[in-house]
């Protein structure tokens, strides 16, 4: 229910994983997904907003978002912005 376009039920999926505790294994899970699928990129953008949806921030969260893509790692610390070249400080 987590990749299916329904906010509702997305939410109450959402709410029924973090009651059950359950909400590690299912970004392991989702984590899994990302590094064996490399080709269907529709899916990998649900496993990616279905994670961020989740709103757990911890290590594994951290690193699957930032493997998902280093580009977006250079972009979150600051070194590289699109049309711009390096940046210091920041992406601001």
């Amino acid at each position: 229910m987590l990749l299916q376009n329904a906010g509702v039920q997305r939410r109450q999926a959402t709410d029924a994983l973090l009651a059950g505790g359950w909400i590690e294994a299912i970004i392991k899970s989702l984590a899994q997904v990302l590094k064996q699928e490399k080709n269907e990129s529709w899916l990998r953008v649900r496993v990616l907003f279905s994670i961020g949806y989740l709103q757990c921030r911890n290590h594994t969260v951290a690193q699957t978002l930032m493997g998902a893509d280093p580009m977006r790692v250079l972009l979150i610390r600051g070194w590289v912005w699109p049309g711009r070249g390096s940046a210091s400080g920041g992406c601001g």
